[in-house]
């Protein structure tokens, strides 16, 4: 994608309209006029029009100073997501996200499926979005894949809320590792877990975050202790942080529970002021309330994030199963 110097592109004009509708939509009468009537006047035309001319020199200054972020992805305009362009492809990290499941019976079940982990530049965004790949595309990389150490450029690919939609892609390539900044961690020495307890407007966890700390790290039998004892002692886990984040919406808005980690790992950037989650500890654990499916614990393989569904935050079946998937990339 080429940004035009003699005008404004489609993409730039449609930008524009959504950040001026976001705005004016967001503070309808209030905080927007406010700034432009301090009176608290109705707002005139002109003063709309030069609101509408200040945003868009920034926009436009904004979009000509990132061509290489917009070089790497692209909005679709029917639908507001992520793309990659025909010129410029979406780099996904592919690995496996294993989820256990809880039967009607009590049972517990083991459900594996693939995810796109988006890299722009070599670096991985937080984001992890379910992707189905063709048959021959998994045969043929399989190992890598199982593995999470996959990187596949997708031609057309686009991001939704949950997964990326292929129906568009035209084509397929590996793309060499040495192009990304991460590598293997070893399985030993000290790492740490940050925790991370999240709530809705109308639910929370059972377990409170101070139980939270106690269960995985204080007691006698805990996270640290089995995996010190399963390690000889070479793997030793600690506490980096604990952080409570509340997302201001019904548990019921969420159809799963990654839609829900994704609002809280959004609140948790604007509240900390942090590029990314990841930055939290070695790995994150996520404690979320119930609401969002029979699902019991879900995570990537070599990838720093594990959710755990309510009355499983502290089950050490649950935790030592998932944070073993967990054996991430730096």
């Amino acid at each position: 994608m080429k940004i035009r110097r003699e005008g404004p592109s489609d993409l730039q004009k449609w930008i524009l309209k959504e950040v001026y509708d976001f705005v004016c939509s967001a503070y309808p009468g209030r905080r927007l006029f406010s700034l432009l009537h301090p009176q608290n006047h109705p707002p005139s035309i002109e003063s709309i029009m030069t609101f509408q001319l200040r945003a868009y020199q920034l926009i436009t200054l904004f979009l000509a100073s990132n061509s290489s972020f917009l070089n790497a992805v692209a909005f679709d305009q029917g639908k507001g997501y992520l793309r990659g362009s025909m010129e410029d492809p979406m780099v996904c990290r592919i690995t496996m996200i294993d989820t256990l499941r809880e039967l009607t019976d009590g049972a517990i079940e083991r459900e594996k499926k693939l995810a796109c982990i988006p890299v722009t530049n070599g670096v991985e965004s937080d984001g992890m979005y379910e992707i189905d790949l063709p048959h021959h595309i998994f045969a043929q990389h399989k190992a890598l894949i199982e593995e999470g150490r996959l990187l596949l450029s997708i031609r057309g690919a686009i991001i939704t809320e949950s997964n990326v939609d292929l129906s568009q892609a035209t084509n397929y390539n590996k793309v060499d590792q040495t192009r990304s900044r991460r590598k293997l961690e070893r399985a030993a020495g000290n790492r740490t877990i940050a925790v991370i307890r999240v709530s809705t407007n109308d639910a929370r966890p059972k377990d409170s975050l101070n139980a939270l700390k106690v269960g995985l790290f204080g007691n006698a039998i805990n996270l640290r202790t089995q995996y010190q004892a399963c390690s000889f002692n070479q793997l030793n886990w600690e506490l980096s942080t604990a952080i409570e984040v509340k997302v201001n919406q019904p548990v019921s808005d969420f159809a799963s529970g990654s839609a829900l980690v994704s609002a809280a790992q959004q609140k948790i950037k604007s509240d900390l002021n942090i590029a990314s989650v990841a930055d939290l500890g070695d790995k994150v654990m996520f404690c979320l309330p119930a609401g969002t499916g029979s699902w019991v614990a879900s995570a990537g393989v070599n990838h720093w994030r594990a959710q755990f569904n309510n009355d499983w935050c502290l089950s050490l079946t649950a935790t030592m199963h998932e944070i073993g998937k967990l054996r991430t990339y730096q």
